[in-house]
């Protein structure tokens, strides 16, 4: 990593950067491995971003739903999707209502695709989400749907896709670390997980960040929550919501790796979940 940052960087920048540069290096050797090793299970997905009315935007985000039981579910996915058809727009529009008047989450569960074991790309949660071999849609069911309808979705963006690193020497950040990502209209918040136990943790903001352009938020940025610790709160032995008030300062690097301090408007809270270490 010295002599990637020594000859193809400035070799005066701070030594930090070897370290980011081997970060994203581990996180896409564990993406790989998980593309070729992870089999086909389902998978599941929580509403983060309901649609947009001011401009009839028909999209919407989406959150993972982590788990550490099998290593198929041990990752953090972002996705921006939408119904493929009228039809499915309009349920996906009515199941989303519903869960909301409910006081319920909107969960959508994957449906497997016909395939062959000796396929060379199977559909796996990597596959599914980046590949055309299933014509550039996924099937999922509305789980909490009382039809039990089921609709196609079309992947538009997919802003942060992370396995969890299980290795016994990932350690809790000095500081909270989120992920904050969206579009002109919506703009959400995402707990980055480390050392398990962790928390599963999603809000939505009043809007961007100030100094956070549109083209960062639109690919995703990682912000430290000043104030608040890197492990987990925990109170008579239970995991709790971190953010204990609406309005946080967050400090992120931005253009020309300048370091932004700014603040954080918290409006709802999508996710909440603990997550605990595999009992295998």
């Amino acid at each position: 990593m010295n002599v990637l940052v020594n000859t193809c960087m400035n070799p005066w920048q701070e030594n930090e950067s070897i370290f980011e540069i081997g970060d994203l290096f581990r996180m896409i050797v564990f993406n790989c491995i998980g593309r070729i090793e992870d089999s086909v299970v389902k998978h599941r997905f929580i509403l983060s971003g309901s649609f947009d009315e001011r401009n009839e935007d028909e999209s919407i985000f989406v959150e993972y739903q982590t788990g550490t039981d099998i290593p198929e579910h041990q990752y953090q996915v972002s996705a921006k999707v939408e119904g493929e058809s009228r039809d499915d727009k309009e349920s996906l529009r009515k199941y989303i209502q519903h869960c909301s008047e409910n006081k319920i989450s909107a969960v959508f569960e994957t449906i497997t695709p016909s395939y062959e074991e000796s396929d060379k790309d199977v559909p796996n949660l990597y596959n599914l989400l980046h590949l055309t071999n299933w014509d550039q849609k996924i099937s999922v069911k509305l789980v909490n749907d009382p039809e039990g309808n089921i609709v196609s979705l079309k992947v538009l963006d997919i802003p942060r896709y992370q396995r969890l690193d299980m290795s016994a020497t990932v350690a809790y950040p000095e500081k909270q670390k989120y992920f904050i990502y969206g579009d002109a209209n919506r703009t959400i918040m995402s707990h980055v997980m480390t050392k398990l136990p962790d928390i599963q943790h999603t809000v939505t903001l009043t809007g961007r960040p100030h100094s956070m352009t549109a083209i960062m938020q639109d690919l995703g940025v990682v912000v430290q929550l000043e104030g608040v610790e890197g492990t987990p709160l925990e109170i008579d032995g239970e995991v709790k919501d971190p953010f204990q008030r609406s309005c946080y300062e967050v400090t992120f690097v931005g253009e020309l790796n300048t370091t932004i301090r700014t603040n954080v408007n918290i409006k709802d809270t999508a996710v909440f979940k603990t997550i605990q270490p595999s009992s295998a």
